[in-house]
């Protein structure tokens, strides 16, 4: 991996993101790490649809071509597998929204 003039190796975790930014949600996700975002859980039962939002202080942690990590505050980090999350913009917040379904 190149940083400025300088040859280094990249991280498990740097690759990982590098891989994902060829993955169109994974790299809108990755434009959000560390920065506050949305999230909004979703459950459908037979005959009901549940809705939830998160912590405002909601952040990614990680995301690559499989799975994002969010995080509220200090507490522990939770992981989904993209295919269960749906991206959209939270407009009255200026952020990303992340749709998860359960």
């Amino acid at each position: 991996m190149r940083q400025g003039s300088e040859t280094k190796e990249s991280s498990e975790e740097q690759f990982d993101e590098l891989v994902a930014q060829h993955n169109s949600k994974a790299a809108v996700i990755l434009k959000w790490k560390g920065e506050a975002v949305t999230v909004v859980t979703r459950q459908q039962f037979p005959t009901y649809v549940s809705e939830g939002s998160w912590n405002e202080t909601t952040r990614v942690v990680f995301c690559n071509q499989f799975y994002v990590t969010i995080q509220i505050n200090a507490e522990r980090p939770q992981s989904f597998p993209l295919s269960r999350v749906e991206i959209n913009f939270d407009n009255s917040r200026r952020r990303l929204q992340l749709l998860v379904m359960l």
